[in-house]
């Protein structure tokens, strides 16, 4: 097992710090950081890919009348895992600002601060989603069968730089809200047979390289689509991935309730992911406005009382799902506070509202909520 950690970590990490500017580090003293957070924990935190960003413009959270660091907080009101993206080769432009230098430096303080690491993996330059899902820039001359190498090879040598700096994830999802494939034109849309061959021939390459890394013993892959509050839709994707022997351990969901529906209708599509792939489930992106034009067609009303009940029942019902099945919540971009201090563009300056600290980057009520046991009213 040692010498096949040092035949990866000496094929790969070379090139890698060579390309990205880590140094490597030679202290041989310190202690390698635990990977051990077992498959029963019941996950509840955040994504706060840009919280590095944001303090790299002077930007300082507090608690109490004191400045503390956000991880801190995070972690002193219950939360127990953090989220991060990492582009493959982002421009630092419209928050596309997670390199892999970064990406460690975040998972690092993560790390230190007593919380488990789940990897998003874009493998794309920019935002991918079920409507964007750009190939990068440097894979788009590849034929098929060197994508698919270049995939692996990717894979591995970012897993081994996490390896290197002690910051290796619990949690690794394989492409982010991949519903209609990815590295388009390649993998994807999914209009046919032979599209949905090739995306899942991605993933099972992508998904073998995580397993395949020494440090991977405990770590658990994840395949992530948007539709919370779509039962249909999930079972379309989750079946045929079934039919292509896709083979991973989290069905990660992203659900916002002004586009995915009522967390009945969630509740209904947790429930029908558990009994017919018999996987754990996780809420890997929501969010809530507490402020700004409201939508009276949700089940609370957006405000700071509203968006602290929200997570407080969403919570509940993943918690609720059958066989145990439930692993997780994970809130997004909660650090995005307004500001043109950092967000000189005022790139998505509405994301504001959904933030859980407000502009004076004191906590917001529903900081609160995102506990493994929160207490508040469910909807009827």
């Amino acid at each position: 097992m040692q010498l096949k950690r040092i035949s990866v970590l000496t094929l790969y990490l070379l090139s890698l710090f060579c390309s990205s500017g880590i140094a490597a580090d030679t202290d041989s003293t310190k202690s390698p950081t635990a990977n051990t957070a077992p498959s029963s924990t019941f996950f509840v935190g955040a994504d706060l890919s840009l919280l590095q960003y944001i303090q790299d413009h002077s930007i300082e959270f507090r608690q109490n009348d004191s400045v503390i660091d956000p991880l801190q907080i995070f972690h002193d009101n219950g939360c127990n895992i953090v989220r991060l993206r990492l582009f493959v080769a982002p421009d630092n432009t419209a928050g596309q600002v997670n390199t892999l230098p970064y990406t460690i430096k975040l998972a690092k303080r993560v790390k230190q601060a007593n919380m488990a690491f789940m990897l998003d993996l874009h493998y794309s330059d920019k935002w991918a989603d079920p409507a964007h899902q750009q190939i990068p820039a440097k894979w788009q001359s590849l034929s098929p069968d060197n994508l698919t190498d270049e995939i692996a090879k990717y894979t591995t040598s970012v897993l081994a730089a996490f390896d290197h700096e002690n910051c290796y994830p619990q949690i690794v999802a394989v492409g982010n809200e991949i519903t209609n494939g990815m590295l388009w034109p390649a993998a994807g849309p999914l209009k046919s047979d032979k599209d949905w061959d090739f995306f899942a021939s991605i993933l099972n390459i992508a998904l073998k390289a995580v397993r395949d890394y020494p440090a991977s013993s405990t770590t658990r892959t994840m395949i992530h689509i948007d539709c919370g509050g779509d039962k249909d839709r999930s079972l379309w994707f989750f079946n045929n991935l079934k039919k292509r022997n896709v083979d991973f351990d989290l069905i990660g969901l992203s659900y916002y309730p002004f586009w995915h529906g009522t967390l009945s209708s969630l509740q209904t599509n947790m429930t029908s992911l558990a009994d017919t792939f018999h996987k754990d489930i996780m809420i890997v992106e929501t969010a809530y406005n507490c402020r700004g034009p409201k939508d009276t067609t949700l089940e609370f009303p957006e405000t700071l009382q509203g968006q602290k009940d929200f997570l407080t029942a969403l919570i509940k019902i993943v918690r609720s799902a059958p066989n145990n099945s439930g692993r997780g919540v994970i809130y997004w971009a909660p650090e995005w506070i307004a500001g043109n201090k950092w967000n000189d563009t005022n790139w998505n300056y509405s994301l504001e509202s959904r933030a859980l600290f407000e502009n004076d980057t004191t906590p917001r009520p529903a900081l609160k909520a995102l506990t493994p046991n929160p207490s508040a009213r469910v909807p009827d």
